[in-house]
């Protein structure tokens, strides 16, 4: 009990002195005894946090200060690192765990020749980024690997592709011996098992043990496709082997690209073709463009025609290159008819739409019409959608395609077409609009019905309105409201049926198929079948929370299954969030939490959201704090607080003193209210909790960590976010602090070191 209480009053001294010492309260690394010793010995000026070495939780260490220097003391308070440098960027690196010795890796990290940045490859192997971009290796004692530094290092999984600074490439391996000696002009993994490689300025392919296995004999060598077949170069001709060497085209070729269906496109004398991987030709090579028929065994062939121009007006005539398009069909014998002078896909369809003389139409890839070039203009509405506009004399007609279906428009009158330019309804309607489950909604003298694909009639065409039923919660796109001639509206479903004849005034659709209806100013609740769950009795009926707020007389709540869950006797409720309500009788509020069943005294004048999980509250002109298990969050000793819950903490303010401290979401008073203002900076929200704050002491600045630790005394004249300046970018997570005119950067491991002074953003 003694040894208890001694603990907690050196705990009160260090705090008042605004020192610190994170304790892993549930690892229990360091014992009582050298905790005390450690406060009590004032052997350092500042004692950081303790982080796991290496990653490894079951060691740690902890950064301490004095006289402005920094070192690292252990799990048992033994000094490893002498506090003899300037700064520290703590990742662990260079911490012996089986020895807890200091080695000075953070020699390189921080002194005049070193760098900005260490990679760790593994325990024993790191690599040294430099501040003039050189880069080098050292083990975990920091003993230099291979004597040189390197222009450029990629990580492969444990080997390291190096740049040396006669340019010659090399691999290492984990132990940072050479796997691959630098003998060679570049290097490129193609996979875990070859390399790409240029020797004597002739190209290869070597394995990872520095076997040859494409002799350096070729110009180039690229990867082709997947099927580990690369595309080879010499003397400006293309050819392409295997990974083992056999040759599958000879080196005969301008040029090869891969196309779909294992072809190769080829180009010799200028023109392209198309053939196998056997060599055979598929396409010949007489055209100026050659593309892919997706979906298709067809090509997309092209060839331009020189067109004489005369220019009237200079008495002189020119040549313009047109391409014209066709379809080329390996099965067919005749060449194609080259007749299009655009081509594009219609969508993932076999359809593509084509342009003749700036008239557009839409053809298969047989080159088979489907509608003829008549059309002015298309533009694309979706993957599936196209609508063009003919000219027909004075008048602009339209044409749609949606759900494997052309909707056409013939003077201002619509009708349906398949994708064969077969009739499926006449243009007699005022409008077709594609809708759920492949059907149309039709329009015919002001009444609406639905057809499906086939034009068959789903739902008569006697409605005034038809449309989609979407939920407010999930999404119910199977289902459409019908409203008849006199605004009653109903249910139906895709296939047509009626499901609840046209009989209310309003249906609004809410989740798990439940629709709010109302007739006569009384509400009611029904199914997606018409059952009626509650009847048409309530004068006001709200969904919130996923429960209905109901009224009658006053107001109460029930569950989907129309169960009570609050009789109706309150005056009023509000909905807020996480499941919970503010309810009010006699003009007093309560709050009440629907999930826990439990409930506030009537007692405050109001309850309103805040942010996170807490409410609040007002009462006798004080305001209070309430949880979502309606616990009242004011610590006794305070008897007014304010402030706003962004994570797992809360800023407060006790009024009386007017001073902030910290509370955490059970009311805790983690940290007292003594600073003349306190704000939290820098919110991590991919981490909550993880939050910094600025407090002011005597009118001067400081910082304070997650945990409410002194990470910087009050001495600053301002302290600041990253975020309003342009060294956001340099500098992603840290804090901007100015003592009188000079500037200093204070990133995430506390590390503090100067900066000129940094410009502000524009929009700040």
């Amino acid at each position: 009990m003694r040894l208890i209480l001694l603990i907690g009053f050196f705990q009160f001294v260090l705090h008042g002195q605004n020192h610190f010492v994170n304790k892993p309260n549930d690892l229990g690394y360091i014992s009582d005894s050298i905790f005390i010793e450690l406060i009590h010995s004032k052997k350092y000026d500042f004692i950081y946090p303790f982080q796991s070495v290496n990653n490894d939780t079951n060691y740690f260490a902890a950064k301490v200060l004095k006289n402005g220097k920094y070192g690292f003391i252990n799990i048992n308070g033994d000094e490893i690192v002498a506090p003899i440098y300037k700064e520290f960027d703590f990742q662990g690196y260079g911490l012996l765990k089986n020895k807890w010795k200091p080695v000075p890796v953070y020699l390189y990290l921080k002194s005049p020749i070193a760098n900005r940045r260490v990679h760790r490859v593994n325990e024993n192997l790191f690599v040294v980024y430099t501040k003039n971009d050189k880069i080098f290796l050292i083990d975990s004692l920091a003993n230099r690997l291979q004597k040189r530094k390197f222009l450029q290092v990629e990580y492969h999984d444990t080997e390291l592709l190096v740049r040396l600074k006669n340019k010659n490439y090399a691999v290492l391996d984990n132990k940072a011996n050479f796997k691959i000696p630098p003998i060679y002009q570049f290097i490129k993994y193609l996979n875990a098992n070859s390399l790409l490689a240029k020797k004597d300025n002739k190209w290869g392919i070597i394995s990872g043990d520095n076997r040859i296995i494409i002799p350096f004999v070729y110009d180039e060598i690229s990867e082709f496709n997947s099927n580990a077949i690369y595309k080879v170069k010499n003397n400006s001709k293309y050819g392409l082997i295997r990974i083992n060497g056999d040759t599958l085209l000879e080196l005969n070729f301008e040029e090869l690209h891969s196309m779909q269906n294992s072809r190769v496109k080829f180009k010799n004398s200028g023109l392209w073709g198309v053939l196998d991987l056997n060599g055979k030709i598929i396409v010949p090579n007489i055209y100026n463009y050659v593309s892919n028929c997706l979906n298709s065994q067809a090509y997309i062939v092209g060839k331009y025609n020189e067109l004489k121009i005369s220019n009237n007006s200079k008495h002189s005539i020119y040549s313009v290159r047109k391409m014209v398009y066709g379809i080329y069909h390996p099965f067919q014998n005749a060449a194609p008819k080259l007749l299009f002078d655009g081509f594009n896909q219609l969508g993932n369809t076999n359809f593509y739409v084509v342009n003749i003389n700036s008239k557009i139409g839409l053809v298969d890839t047989l080159g088979n019409w489907i509608l003829d070039s008549v059309y002015s203009y298309y533009s694309n509405y979706s993957s599936y959608e196209y609508i063009f506009y003919p000219n027909i004399g004075s008048k602009i007609s339209t044409l749609k395609l949606s759900h494997n279906r052309l909707i056409v428009d013939s003077l201002s009158k619509f009708g349906m077409r398949d994708l064969k330019n077969n009739c499926i309804l006449p243009a007699n309607y005022n409008s077709i609009v594609p809708t759920i489950n492949n059907c149309f909604l039709v329009v015919k003298n002001n009444k609406m019905g639905l057809i499906d694909s086939n034009a068959s009639l789903l739902i008569p065409i006697i409605y005034r309105n038809i449309r989609k039923c979407y939920q407010y919660q999930g999404g119910n796109h199977h289902l459409l409201t019908v409203e008849d001639s006199l605004g009653n509206i109903g249910l139906a479903n895709a296939q047509g049926n009626i499901l609840i004849q046209p009989i209310f005034k309003e249906l609004s659709s809410i989740q798990n198929n439940l629709f709010i209806v109302k007739n006569d100013s009384l509400f009611g609740v029904i199914d997606s079948n018409g059952k009626i769950l509650l009847p048409l009795s309530a004068s006001k009926l709200y969904f919130a929370n996923n429960m209905f707020l109901v009224k009658y007389a006053k107001w109460g709540i029930i569950s989907q299954k129309m169960e009570s869950v609050l009789p109706c006797q309150y005056n009023a409720i509000y909905p807020l969030k996480l499941g919970v309500f503010s309810i009010s009788k006699d003009s007093l509020f309560a709050l009440y939490n629907s999930l826990t069943k439990c409930f506030t005294e009537f007692k405050y004048q109001k309850i309103s959201e805040t942010y996170g999980s807490i409410y609040y509250a007002q009462m006798n002109n004080n305001r209070y704090y309430l949880k979502t298990n309606c616990k009242e969050l004011v610590p006794m000793e305070f008897t007014m607080l304010e402030g706003y819950d962004f994570s797992s903490k809360m800023i407060v303010k006790n009024l009386l003193s007017n001073k902030y401290g910290l509370i955490d979401t059970n009311g805790i008073l983690v940290l007292p209210c003594v600073y003349e203002s306190l704000y939290r900076i820098n919110t991590n929200r991919r981490f909550p909790g993880f939050d910094f704050y600025s407090f002011k002491s005597n009118g001067k600045y400081g910082l304070l960590g997650p945990d409410g630790e002194v990470i910087l005394p009050a001495l600053y004249d301002e302290i600041k976010s990253v975020k309003y300046y342009e060294i956001r970018k340099k500098y992603p997570n840290g804090f901007v602090v100015r003592e009188g005119n000079k500037y200093f950067v204070v990133d995430w491991y506390r590390n503090k070191f100067r900066i000129s002074k940094p410009e502000r953003l524009s929009t700040n």
